[in-house]
């Protein structure tokens, strides 16, 4: 009697980048990765759609729906990953958490410029109704929280594939959880008076944040990088021989690592 898994079969499909993606046939797990796929892609969807919709109401401006497209093209962006990836991410880029921050984030310009109006308001004026003012800043800036919420929760669901272990999705989500605690800081700034009065001081933390942002479509390999930090703070490098210059060059992780490091040194200067 042969063993149960034997009868596993496997089936490959080459992407248009090359990258050959083996899927296994246990419909079970493949659902599975199919059905956490969209569900990633669903919350990005409503968590913008709503910022969008609150951005509207707030600005009084019907063309901030235009950036509702954007979350259109995570659907499409998503349906491709699940015919030619099985709902798989790339190893180092995720252009779905890409869109999601590119459709979301000018909406959240939106939302927390006009908080700052509203503060100006409120402290020109004795009379007017602080209460009320505070829970609909409230309301407004727990959607905006939210953002950060989605990018990790999402990160997490988000099929890897085989390529990366749990152990590095577990060290990557800590990562994340740590840059996401030093990005919240950035709406702390909002509540200081020469912040929320100075419109071009306003400009500059919601371009620092937004920078930020762009650290999480791109996936770091968080073993190797501190690895490399460890290497180097004991002067030991290790080079594989076998690689040539080029190689290196185009070494996916190395560059992932300078790029995360280069904005997160940049955000928080």
């Amino acid at each position: 009697m042969r063993p149960h898994h034997q009868h596993r079969r496997h089936s490959k499909i080459a992407t248009n980048d090359g990258v050959v993606v083996e899927i296994s046939s246990d419909g079970h797990s493949l659902l599975i990765n199919i059905a956490r796929a969209i569900l990633a892609r669903i919350l990005f969807i409503v968590h913008s759609i709503a910022t969008i919709w609150q951005a509207v109401g707030v600005h009084k401006d019907n063309s901030v729906w235009s950036f509702a497209l954007i979350s259109v093209a995570i659907l499409i962006e998503g349906g491709y990953a699940v015919i030619m990836r099985a709902g798989d991410e790339r190893k180092w880029f995720s252009a779905s958490v890409l869109l999601y921050i590119l459709a979301t984030a000018p909406p959240i310009w939106m939302l927390e410029t006009e908080i700052c109006k509203w503060r100006v308001e409120k402290d020109g004026q004795e009379n007017r109704d602080e209460r009320k003012d505070s829970i609909e800043e409230m309301r407004l800036q727990l959607l905006e929280q939210l953002l950060l919420v989605v990018l990790i929760l999402n990160r997490w669901l988000l099929p890897k594939g085989s390529s990366v272990s749990r152990e590095q999705v577990s060290q990557i989500l800590l990562a994340y959880l740590a840059i996401s605690s030093d990005i919240v800081e950035f709406f702390d700034v909002f509540k200081e008076k020469t912040v929320y009065t100075n419109v071009f001081l306003q400009r500059i933390v919601l371009y620092v944040w937004t920078l930020s942002l762009l650290q999480f479509p791109f996936v770091l390999t968080v073993s190797r990088a501190r690895k490399m930090r460890l290497a180097l703070t004991n002067e030991e490098v290790i080079v594989d021989r076998t690689k040539g210059m080029w190689q290196v060059i185009y070494d996916v992780d190395l560059w992932a690592i300078v790029l995360a490091n280069s904005l997160q040194g940049k955000s928080y200067k």
